[in-house]
């Protein structure tokens, strides 16, 4: 892009994220516990802390969070109302906790998530720090949604109520998490034939 647009070579055009290669299926980041996030959460800004919480909560997607608005926050049914990437409209339930940290946040703007009565456009640097600061190993922030979605599905072992909490329009997304499904299927198994 530089050789093209500063020194105007002849260069082919190319979408930079044709290069990327697909992570192995398996290969899901999460954080281990709730021990682990909430040192992450005492370790986080002010500001980030509401973000992190809704995040792990709802399973939403980083964007998502920080477009949403107040009117998209149903109090009265405890659910967050949004559209989907398939301008289906999709909803996701507002546990007490979440419906908690969103009440107590300021109605001072449009946007639920706000810095000095603005809205919050990136949380990047502080995600960074609040990792520098605890000590935890770095992941990034869509490591909150497959937390949700692990943490869900070793719960349930179902993986129609993890498509619905995430939003998936097809289950086949969905199944990057089986693999979770068959381990707790192999010691389910191996506790049933456990011999004392």
């Amino acid at each position: 892009s530089r050789a093209k647009n500063n020194w105007e070579c002849n260069t082919p055009d190319f979408k930079i994220l044709s290069f990327k290669q697909k992570e192995p299926k398996e290969n899901i980041k999460y954080f281990k516990d709730w021990q682990t996030v909430q040192t992450l959460i005492d370790s986080a800004a002010p500001h980030l802390k509401p973000i992190i919480l809704t995040a792990l909560y709802t399973g939403l997607r980083r964007g998502r969070i920080l477009s949403l608005t107040w009117d998209q926050v149903d109090f009265d049914n405890n659910i967050i109302v949004y559209m989907g990437k398939d301008g289906q409209p999709k909803s996701v339930p507002m546990v007490k906790p979440l419906r908690d940290v969103l009440i107590a946040l300021p109605h001072n703007n449009e946007y639920v998530f706000t810095y000095h009565g603005r809205r919050i456009y990136e949380i990047k640097t502080a995600w960074k720090l609040a990792f520098e600061k605890s000590g935890i190993p770095y992941l990034n922030f869509h490591a909150l949604r497959h937390t949700t979605a692990t943490w869900l599905l070793r719960q349930t072992g179902n993986l129609r109520v993890v498509q619905q909490v995430l939003g998936h329009t097809n289950i086949t997304t969905t199944t990057k998490y089986a693999h979770l499904v068959n381990t707790a299927a192999e010691n389910a198994m191996n506790d049933l034939f456990k011999k004392d």
